[in-house]
C-alpha cells in the first residue's frame, strides 16, 4: 500500500497550538504530513520516528517539526527504504491536481520519450519518441512511436540544456533520421535533422487508458492484443468493451500490454482479472 498525503487526519497528539507557539507555516504543514503518516503509514513499524512514543512533550514534536524546512524533506525521511522498498508512496500539493491525474486528466502535449547520448562520446543528446496518446495534441500533429527528435526550437539538445528545452509549455520538435551507416559500431552511428517539426502545446488531456486493441491471426491460433495504460475507473465500460471485442473474435490467446500503465483503482484491476478468467 502506497501513501498519498492528501486528507485531514488526527493522531494521539494534542494540536501544537494548544501548548506551543507555531511561528511558521512550516510546522503546521509538517505537523499535517507527520499525522498522516503516524495514522495510515503501511511501514509505520519500521520507522521509529513514526512511533506513537518517539516524542516525550509536544515542544519536542514542534522542534523535531521545525528541523524539516519543507514538507517534502519530511515526507521523504518518513519513507521505508525508498530506494528498494517503498518507491511507490508520493507527496502532491494539490488533491485537484492528485485527482485529475488518477481520472487520467492532466496537461499533456500527449507524447513520451526516452533519451540517449549522441554515438561519439559527445554531450549531445537525442530522443526517441515510445507513446503518442490517441487524439492528443501531438497525435493531431502526426507524431508516430519510433520517430528521432535532434533539437527543439532549434536548438541541439545537450546534457546540460534537455530539461529547460523539454520542459516549456510549447515548443517545435526537430526530427532527425538515425543511421547507422551500416556497421555494428555505434561511434560511427549519425543523426542527421531531416527537416520535420511538430508543434506542441500541453493542453488539458483526458486519456482513455485502452490505448489500443487488435485481433492477431497467427497460423490456426487467433490471439487479442490490449494495450492498456492504466486502471481507470472512469473507463470501465471502455475496458469491458475490449473484452467483448475479444470474445466476439473468439480468441484463442490474450496479450495485456502494461508497459506506460502506471496503475489506478484496484476495482479495475479486479474487474480486469474477472474479464480475463471469464467466470465472472
Amino acid at each position: 500500500m502506497t501513501c498519498f498525503i492528501m486528507l485531514t487526519l488526527t493522531s494521539c497528539f494534542e494540536d501544537l497550538d494548544d501548548n506551543v507557539s507555531i511561528n511558521s507555516n512550516i510546522i503546521e504543514i509538517n505537523d499535517f504530513v507527520w499525522k498522516g503518516m503516524n495514522a495510515v503509514y503501511l511501514y509505520k513499524s519500521e520507522i521509529p520516528d513514526l512511533a506513537n512514543d518517539r516524542f516525550t512533550s509536544n515542544e519536542e514534536y514542534a522542534n523535531y517539526l521545525d528541523g524539516f524546512s519543507s514538507a517534502e524533506l519530511l515526507f521523504e525521511s518518513l519513507k521505508n527504504l525508498p530506494e528498494s522498498v517503498d518507491k511507490f508512496s508520493r507527496i502532491f500539493d494539490n488533491y485537484f491536481d492528485l485527482q485529475n491525474a488518477q481520472e487520467g486528466t492532466s496537461l499533456s502535449n500527449g507524447i513520451e520519450f526516452n533519451l540517449y547520448l549522441a554515438p561519439g562520446g559527445s554531450s549531445q543528446v537525442y530522443g526517441a519518441i515510445t507513446l503518442v496518446l490517441n487524439n492528443s495534441v501531438a497525435d493531431n500533429e502526426g507524431v508516430q512511436r519510433g520517430q528521432i527528435f535532434r533539437s527543439v526550437n532549434g536548438t541541439d539538445l545537450t546534457e546540460n540544456n534537455f530539461v529547460d528545452l523539454l520542459s516549456q509549455s510549447s515548443y517545435t520538435l526537430n526530427f532527425a533520421d538515425y543511421n547507422t551507416n551500416d556497421t555494428a559500431e555505434r561511434d560511427d552511428d549519425t543523426i542527421t535533422i531531416n527537416g520535420l517539426n511538430a508543434n506542441l502545446t500541453r493542453a488539458e488531456y483526458t486519456e482513455n487508458p485502452v490505448h489500443r486493441t487488435e485481433i492477431l491471426n497467427v497460423g490456426t491460433t487467433t490471439i487479442g492484443y490490449l494495450m492498456y495504460n492504466g486502471f481507470n475507473a472512469n473507463f470501465n465500460g471502455a475496458l469491458n468493451d475490449a473484452f467483448a471485442e475479444f470474445q466476439s473474435a473468439n480468441i484463442n490467446e490474450l496479450v495485456i500490454d502494461l508497459r506506460y500503465n502506471g496503475g489506478g483503482s484496484v476495482q479495475t484491476a479486479a474487474y480486469m482479472g474477472s474479464m480475463v478468467t471469464g467466470q465472472y
